[in-house]
């Protein structure tokens, strides 16, 4: 399931769009979950605003180490 368009635009102006992925054909490369996208946020401030995002359109979100 990809992400709507304005809503991976939001995510990409938090974290740019080298580190966001919603490509069916590469999520398997990432993890073998369903998921709408990736997010690599690269510090704190990234990773709350990014949870706000997801708060914001009602996006259930899963962090990762």
């Amino acid at each position: 399931m990809a992400l709507d368009k304005d809503i991976y635009q939001a995510f990409a102006g938090v974290v740019g769009e080298e580190n966001l992925c919603d490509d069916p054909a590469m999520m398997p490369a990432y993890f073998n979950t369903a998921h709408a996208a990736i997010i690599m946020p690269k510090d704190t401030a990234e990773v709350q605003a990014v949870v706000r995002l997801c708060n914001k359109v009602k996006l259930k979100y899963r962090p990762f180490c």
